[in-house]
């Protein structure tokens, strides 16, 4: 069993602001920040070219698709560095391989031009036969009519490995929530191939439903809980901050994603990005929606604040929810830092620039939370940015 992360524990922290140039299309320099208030971590275990070679093994893709670059370029081991940074060799390999596999499937799926993504009967069918393969379970023969087959016949491959892997551990694992958390998923996939030719995004709540529904966070931090060995109670589960935190937390990754897509987003026609959102239902220009999308973030991330120190006290005495908050935290700043750091070309790979963030001075800086009450020293960011 592995050591319990005390996220109470008086350790100095550095919440900061991360000034960044945004990336986009024109000619207009716009600079704009994000709050990151969480601390930076990293595992020290190098999984060398067990992802790759885990990838191709499964059948997901070969050496010499096209698709195999985007493997190369992902860096989807750094991520798994970032965020599952306190994990064995073991549980990093596998985290990364479980990334792998969605960010492959998300490719399939998430694009206005997909066969799946688009059509209902086709997104019903392909995702009842992976979710059979979630839960170890060998699906029945694809038709052979379903595009991307071989691809999705090597996802099934390794979410049966995956799921293989999760038992093969000492005492025994409750994968309960893992399954739902990918029912939940795979059923978000089914209603957006419904919704996207239909959907009218009236304002940044409909975007923010959406991006809910259509995410695979859940799911990662359901496996981080059963590496673990932990778990957290219904009870915690269905108590209103704790759900905020989930939902702030998928928001968070989400609009940091996008914050840094843009320019690729844009030039491939995508419509599905925060600050494309503003643009469209404010009326406004680039600039004033990057920045509405950056304050947007902001909002989120004072929301998980906020309802985390409403849970405050079961946090201190149950160790499986303490755990799942401080994962949620490691996912948040683990993902701003995979960009930010250029540990990924995977929403930059269209753009002109190759580091996003600005180097430079570090100054402390005044915060309030929405009530006008000022945040205490120990929460208050520290900028880094351009010395402006």
């Amino acid at each position: 069993m592995q050591p319990i992360i005390d996220i109470f524990s008086r350790r100095p922290v550095t919440p900061i602001e991360f000034d960044f140039e945004f990336d986009h299309p024109g000619d207009e320099r716009i600079v704009g920040s994000v709050y990151m208030p969480f601390d930076r971590g990293e595992s020290s275990h190098d999984l060398g070219y067990q992802n790759i070679e885990w990838t191709v093994d499964m059948g997901m893709l070969g050496p010499f698709e096209p698709g195999f670059r985007g493997l190369l370029k992902g860096g989807f081991e750094a991520l798994a560095q970032l965020v599952y940074r306190d994990d064995d060799w073991d549980d990093v390999a596998l985290a990364t391989n479980f990334m792998t596999m969605l960010f492959v499937f998300d490719d399939i799926v998430d694009s206005e031009y997909s066969p799946i993504g688009t059509n209902y009967e086709m997104a019903v069918a392909v995702t009842e036969y992976l979710m059979a393969a979630t839960m170890g379970e060998l699906p029945d023969d694809l038709a052979e009519g379903v595009p991307y087959r071989d691809k999705i016949c090597g996802l099934a491959a390794a979410l049966i490995d995956i799921h293989c892997r999760l038992l093969d551990r000492p005492g025994t694992p409750d994968l309960v929530h893992y399954y739902s958390s990918m029912r939940d998923y795979f059923d978000g996939v089914v209603a957006e191939s419904r919704n996207r030719s239909i959907r009218t995004i009236r304002h940044v709540e409909d975007y923010a439903a959406m991006r809910l529904q259509f995410s695979a966070v859940l799911p990662c931090f359901e496996l981080g809980l059963i590496t673990r060995g932990l778990t957290v109670s219904d009870e915690v589960r269905a108590d209103p901050a704790f759900r905020a935190m989930q939902r702030a937390s998928i928001l968070s990754v989400s609009y940091i994603n996008d914050l840094f897509s843009y320019r690729k987003e844009w030039l491939a026609g995508e419509r599905s990005n925060l600050v494309m959102v503003f643009e469209r239902t404010e009326g406004c220009g680039r600039a004033s929606a990057f920045h509405h999308a950056c304050e947007t973030h902001t909002e989120v991330i004072r929301d998980f604040h906020s309802a985390r120190q409403s849970i405050r006290e079961t946090l201190r005495y149950d160790s499986g929810a303490a755990y799942y908050v401080k994962l949620m935290e490691y996912w948040m700043r683990g993902n701003m830092d995979w960009t930010v750091e250029n540990r990924t070309q995977r929403y930059t790979d269209a753009s002109s620039t190759d580091m996003p963030l600005l180097g430079a001075t570090v100054e402390t800086t005044g915060v309030f939370e929405a009530d006008g009450t000022q945040v205490v020293e120990d929460d208050a960011p520290v900028r880094v940015g351009s010395g402006r």
